[in-house]
């Protein structure tokens, strides 16, 4: 394993990181606006792709994987 790999390597537990807070905190500021009906058309959309962000971060990239031969 070169330098290179270790450095893509950090780089990408450090994306999935920071996608795991963002959508975390956009699920909770979506229910928190939810809670009021007037913003609720807003809070949709915001906890919807919170929830998107939040799962993309929690699962591994095997599709990057697989095309590079790894695993």
């Amino acid at each position: 394993m070169t330098m290179q790999d270790t450095v893509r390597a950090g780089e990408n537990v450090l994306a999935h990181i920071v996608a795991i807070v963002v959508g975390l905190l956009m699920m909770v500021g979506g229910i928190g606006m939810g809670v009021t009906i007037m913003l609720l058309p807003v809070a949709l959309p915001l906890g919807l792709i919170g929830l998107g962000i939040f799962i993309w971060g929690v699962t591994r990239d095997n599709a990057r994987r697989r095309k590079q031969g790894g695993e």
